[in-house]
């Protein structure tokens, strides 16, 4: 009797079908298990990711917390506010924030001033409206009050 060739038998390998214990070997179950580790792979680069994220957001938030404690950093104000005050006696304006500048004008009680600048308690203003009539020559309308004459509306 001749002799017929022995024949593998022929396996679709797939790596969604079931694996299966073939002729061949365990083949088809390694491209099984090559997804599902690819995929934790991914998931823990992106878990660790996020982590870092957060921990990055976490000491930015503490250390801005940490500056304002510590008054290292500005006042944040609204740079559209325009801040006003009213005038609380007749005062003379200055060239400068200092009571040994030159008087360059005067604002009468209850005029309406507007804040312009600030420095150690004096204000540089511009006049809106005089409260009187001024009997002066001195007419700048624009200069530095000391804050003990103003009336800041806080608004």
């Amino acid at each position: 009797m001749p002799s017929v060739p022995k024949t593998r038998p022929t396996v679709a390998f797939s790596p969604y079908a079931p694996p299966t214990k073939t002729a061949i070997g365990n083949a088809n179950q390694s491209a099984v298990t090559e997804k599902p580790k690819k995929k934790r792979r991914k998931l823990r680069t992106l878990a660790i990711f996020l982590v870092l994220i957060a921990a990055f957001g976490g000491i930015l938030f503490g250390t801005a917390n940490y500056m304002r404690g510590r008054v290292t950093l500005p006042e944040i104000r609204n740079p559209f506010k325009t801040q006003t005050g009213v005038a609380k006696t007749d005062v003379f304006l200055r060239a400068g924030p200092d009571a040994d500048t030159d008087k360059i004008g005067l604002v009468t009680k209850n005029s309406k001033v507007k804040i312009v600048n600030s420095q150690n308690n004096w204000y540089q203003v511009d006049v809106i409206e005089q409260g009187q009539a001024r009997n002066t020559p001195l007419t700048a309308t624009r200069g530095w009050l000391n804050g003990k004459f103003l009336d800041i509306d806080n608004n």
